[in-house]
């Protein structure tokens, strides 16, 4: 079943009407002053306006949990990949929301040995520990709940993702409540695989003609397997071509979502949050933004490894 998402409430829309006046009142008020303002600013600001607040999103979704600070979630991403022709490498890259400002998304990436199908654990313990070090550096706070959204994975290697690499999140996790002295905070995990490159193929047919669907477009039913939580999505208009939906599948939730529809919300808002773009992309921003991160490993590796 095709399901398109309408996002917002009554209380958005009113904040992103009176955004809209102001940014007309801006605009005038530059015109009349005689201040030559480039459109690509109008634009710019623009993105952030039709954007959407995945924080602001998150309140909405987490108001009927039972602790109101689990609102706080660190999004990572992680993934291996060799894009060159040189098998001496390959790179472990991330994302996550542990920058000065609570919205914004940094990362980096980490260089291992080839030929395996995992992150190595010392690696992914050091950088988890790192990563929770710039969180509470900016929160002032622990983080009580951790989302994971890993790419570059097959069905056949899901267990090795809870198994092995999720144990070692925890493991970096409870060697940091140990050495801060912390009681009672080992976080809850909630694991997303997000699969990109898949065979799926959504469109709307009217008569005999055929068109892309429309963007924040859901399908998580019908076609969509029963043994396990999954939902395609179409965040992005398609320009040329048919649209490419990505496909989501919960693996462990540990943090709470009561449904597929609290990721699927979550997971739009992220693919509107490329703040150099005022239409949603067809990926969750930390997924685009560790993909960059790939791409600068590579050319570090050609120029210096």
């Amino acid at each position: 079943m095709l399901r398109h998402h309408t996002r917002g409430t009554q209380g958005h829309n009113t904040i992103i009407s009176f955004f809209s006046n102001c940014l007309k009142l801006f605009s005038d008020g530059c015109k009349l002053s005689g201040i030559s303002v480039g459109k690509w600013i109008i634009e710019d600001i623009s993105a952030y306006k039709l954007g959407v607040d995945y924080c602001e999103t998150l309140k909405r979704l987490f108001t009927n949990f039972s602790n109101k600070d689990k609102t706080d979630l660190i999004i990572f991403i992680d993934d291996l990949a060799n894009n060159s022709h040189d098998l001496s490498h390959f790179i472990f890259y991330f994302s996550f929301n542990g920058a000065s400002h609570k919205e914004a998304f940094v990362g980096d990436f980490h260089y291992q040995y080839p030929k395996k199908e995992q992150v190595e654990s010392d690696i992914l313990k050091r950088r988890m520990k790192w990563m929770i070090e710039q969180f509470v550096a900016y929160r002032i706070k622990y983080p009580l709940t951790i989302l994971i959204i890993r790419d570059g994975v097959s069905e056949g290697q899901y267990q090795m993702i809870l198994n092995e690499e999720l144990n070692a999140m925890r493991t970096a996790c409870q060697e940091v409540a140990n050495q801060q002295n912390l009681k009672n905070w080992p976080p809850k995990f909630a694991v997303v695989i997000a699969t990109k490159r898949n065979s799926a193929r959504f469109f709307n047919r009217l008569d005999s003609n055929i068109s892309n669907v429309k963007p924040l477009t859901v399908i998580d039913r019908d076609i969509t397997r029963v043994n396990i939580n999954e939902a395609y999505i179409v965040s992005a208009n398609a320009f040329q071509g048919t649209a490419q939906a990505v496909c989501y599948q919960l693996l462990r939730n540990e943090i709470g979502f009561k449904a597929m529809d609290e990721v699927e919300a979550l997971l739009l808002a992220l693919s509107s949050h490329h703040q150099i773009c005022k239409i949603p992309i067809s990926l969750p921003e930390p997924v685009y933004q560790a993909d960059k991160w790939s791409k600068r490993g590579n050319e570090m590796w050609k120029e210096y490894g």
